[in-house]
């Protein structure tokens, strides 16, 4: 598996993610959107964890309101076996972690506020 973005949050760190999510879901959503990014992690964030209602001070009705009730941001990709044993492996590994890597620039302008 691949995996990348925020897991096991602390509570700063998801309020402010979730802010960000709330004030501007334009940067998350042009990332998810990117025909390079789909095309590593197509479905996006893991709903692994996520809150049944609406985290306080978050609109119910806000068009992202399923990433604002997350508490872990991260995304998965299971590789399947021939994919592991593929002469490829290194290369496609850096495909998948340079498209991490965007993701976790987002996730560190919004945990530092610089949204």
């Amino acid at each position: 598996m691949v995996a990348g973005g925020l897991y096991m949050t602390s509570s700063v760190q998801t309020r402010r993610v979730r802010q960000a999510i709330a004030d501007d879901s334009k940067p998350f959503k042009e990332l998810f959107a990117d025909q390079a990014f789909r095309k590593c992690f197509k479905n996006g964030f893991d709903p692994l964890e996520k809150a049944e209602r609406c985290p306080r001070g978050f609109d119910a009705d806000h068009p992202h309101i399923e990433w604002i009730k997350l508490r872990t941001f991260f995304v998965c990709k299971k590789l399947p076996t021939k994919e592991f044993t593929s002469e490829k492996l290194a290369e496609n590994l850096a495909l998948d972690f340079r498209q991490l890597l965007r993701l976790n620039e987002l996730l560190q302008k919004a945990v530092d506020g610089d949204w």
